[in-house]
């Protein structure tokens, strides 16, 4: 079971505060426009070219945009290093427009959450994301539930899950627990995930396996990617004897 309760997260200690991968030496203004920025490539696909349409686009068709935004706001309240009063303060006020925004845009989540940036969240509508740590350019598609579970094993501690770069999650997928989905990983439609997903996997099924090492290259897509070091070696091994033997 997931946990993602905004009220809580205000005296729960972070994941990795001193490492937030949010910011990756950003600021919070730069973070959002990246994750704007995600949403503008995905309009201008949809349109067919880049033009002011498709800006607008990306501000009127993306719901789950307005999500990403309250998130970040709660977020950088909860992690400010602003007084104790004052972070109390705007953490109240970050979860109430996270509270109001929920119902518009249909996504839930945690302030206690570290995402990178370049975050885009697919149509919305039922997504729930607790308490993890992920790195830059993630997807989430409608309907997904990330966060704190016990990810079986026969233990009851809660713990969370670790996404690298680059990780698409399909439509319904449940990733709970102290899973770890490695970059470029691929969480298939209505998967429930209960083991690690290497570099480059794709996981189906419930519970899911490992049917490929192909990535997520098809269907994570941002501005600059084509000139990304870090996706480029991470492509340059797809279906080298490395993967194969992992």
């Amino acid at each position: 079971m997931t946990s993602p309760g905004h009220l809580a997260d205000l005296s729960a200690p972070s994941l990795r505060s001193e490492t937030c991968p949010c910011r990756s030496g950003m600021s919070l203004r730069a973070v959002i426009a990246t994750d704007v920025e995600r949403c503008r490539v995905l309009a201008e696909l949809d349109q067919g070219s880049p033009s002011p349409v498709a800006a607008v686009r990306a501000l009127t068709f993306y719901p789950g945009l307005y999500g990403v935004v309250a998130y970040r706001l709660a977020h950088a309240a909860r992690t400010s290093s602003s007084p104790a009063p004052l972070r109390l303060v705007l953490s109240v006020f970050a979860i109430l427009l996270q509270r109001f925004m929920t119902p518009m845009c249909g996504v839930e989540m945690s302030a206690q959450a570290h995402i990178g940036p370049g975050l885009f969240i697919n149509h919305a509508q039922g997504v729930v994301v607790g308490a993890l740590e992920a790195g830059a350019n993630l997807t989430l598609s409608h309907g997904t539930t990330l966060g704190r579970g016990t990810g079986g094993g026969g233990t009851d501690r809660l713990e969370c899950p670790v996404l690298g770069d680059r990780v698409w999650i399909g439509v319904n997928a449940v990733v709970a627990g102290g899973i770890r989905l490695g970059d470029d990983a691929v969480v298939g439609a209505n998967a429930v995930v209960l083991k690690d997903v290497p570099v480059r996997g794709v996981a189906v099924g419930v519970p899911a396996e490992i049917t490929s090492r192909s990535g997520s290259f098809g269907n994570v897509v941002y501005r600059g990617m084509d000139v990304d070091p870090s996706r480029a070696a991470s492509l340059a091994r797809v279906g080298t004897a490395v993967d194969d033997a992992a």
